[in-house]
């Protein structure tokens, strides 16, 4: 009777690892979780979520820092991209941006279901080096409080979506910290109407000069301000070119846009 209780207890010890990897459906087992993973300490992590996370490295397999390379196996996975927060395996915060101290310098366009991502409530991914255009899927993230994509190269337009996050755009903590940032790309108005132009901030790209070229010759200046300064005066009606915002009137707005483009496009 004792040999088999000994039996039995030793059967637990040996096999009880194996045991323990067990994951629901949709979770994977990690063995090596660095600590920055969020505590309690866990293994089980969402599967759809690090494809996600995988698909941004892949993309940014150029630029990549690689000293976040927490095992020093010469390989960034998911779990090691910048400092992660999980709860119950589910990413819940993302800071690629870790002060300026360690920036991620990710790059390449964000995936397409990047709004899979749904148990996100912080993101910080400015001051990396995202292109192409911000994926309309970003409007799922419906558990986000903080969005910051400042300073990187996004294109194109800002997605409608994005009025569906729970964020306030214009609001700051106590600490005077802003809930979302997105200056420092190259969108293009118009802009969401949940958004105004304070908070999406100076941008400019070469794909936007057809906005504020009312003139029509390839080039932004002050001919351009004079002459919507005097649609304005003269209450002329508002044409593609002159109504940056796309509101559908022309106003001192539309001056402001077209001033940033200026010297965001001199600058260059």
């Amino acid at each position: 009777m004792d040999y088999l209780k000994i039996s039995v207890i030793l059967f637990l010890i040996l096999f009880n690892p194996l045991f323990s990897q067990e994951c629901d459906d949709g979770f994977l087992w990690i063995d090596d979780v660095p600590s920055c993973c969020g505590a309690p300490a866990q293994h089980c992590f969402y599967e759809s979520d690090l494809n996600i996370l995988q698909e941004m490295i892949n993309n940014s397999s150029e630029t990549i820092n690689m000293l976040l390379d927490d095992n020093e196996d010469g390989v960034m996975a998911p779990i090691e991209l910048g400092f992660t927060e999980w709860v119950d395996g589910r990413l819940v915060a993302l800071d690629c941006h870790l002060s300026n101290i360690m920036n991620c310098n990710l790059s390449g366009p964000l995936p397409e279901n990047f709004g899979d991502l749904d148990h996100l409530e912080a993101l910080w991914l400015n001051g990396n080096q995202f292109t192409g255009e911000i994926p309309e899927s970003i409007g799922n993230l419906s558990n986000l409080q903080l969005l910051y994509l400042s300073d990187n190269q996004f294109i194109g337009e800002i997605p409608g979506s994005i009025c569906d996050l729970d964020i306030d755009f214009g609001g700051v903590n106590n600490w005077g910290v802003e809930h979302f940032n997105i200056f420092g790309n190259k969108l293009c108005p118009p802009y969401p109407e949940c958004l105004s132009i304070e908070m999406v901030g100076a941008q400019f790209s070469t794909e936007c000069v057809s906005y504020g070229d009312v003139n029509g010759d390839a080039d932004l200046n002050i001919l351009d301000i004079v002459i919507i300064a005097n649609i304005i005066i003269e209450a002329g009606d508002a044409t593609f070119e002159s109504d940056l915002n796309q509101d559908g009137f022309v106003n001192i707005l539309d001056i402001i846009i077209l001033a940033n483009f200026i010297i965001e496009y001199n600058g260059q």
